[in-house]
């Protein structure tokens, strides 16, 4: 395991020079049960949490299913997992089943924010 802090300000510097995406770094914590949100932001209308993890192999299902876990109370609440190891078959096709969770890399974080919102918004 790495020191995941470096790679937290780099993704926080990724979603910050967003115009349009606004995010804050959190050493705070939310809370009981928030095992270990890095970042929180919101996307228009949309809130989201944020956890880096900078580990050379592929995330498992356990890791997925923690995040997935957290603040579970916010149903809207969308669950953001980085991860530079990428992650195995079953925890991507666990994050698929999940509406409010993606699971992706530094390169694509801001699309999938942006593609999640439009996907998901409520026509009024």
């Amino acid at each position: 395991k790495n020191d995941g802090t470096k790679y937290e300000i780099e993704t926080y510097k990724i979603i910050d020079s967003s115009n349009n995406i606004h995010a804050w770094t959190t050493n705070v914590r939310l809370g009981q049960g928030d095992k270990g949100v890095d970042i929180v932001g919101s996307y228009k209308d949309m809130q989201f949490i944020i956890q880096c993890k900078d580990f050379a192999k592929k995330l498992s299902i356990r890791h997925v299913r923690e995040l997935n876990g957290i603040m579970t109370n916010n149903s809207n609440l969308l669950r953001i997992m980085v991860s530079k190891g990428g992650f195995t078959k079953n925890a991507l096709d666990f994050g698929k089943r999940n509406k409010n969770l993606i699971l992706t890399d530094l390169n694509n974080i801001l699309s999938e924010i942006q593609n999640h919102y439009e996907k998901n918004k409520i026509e009024i």
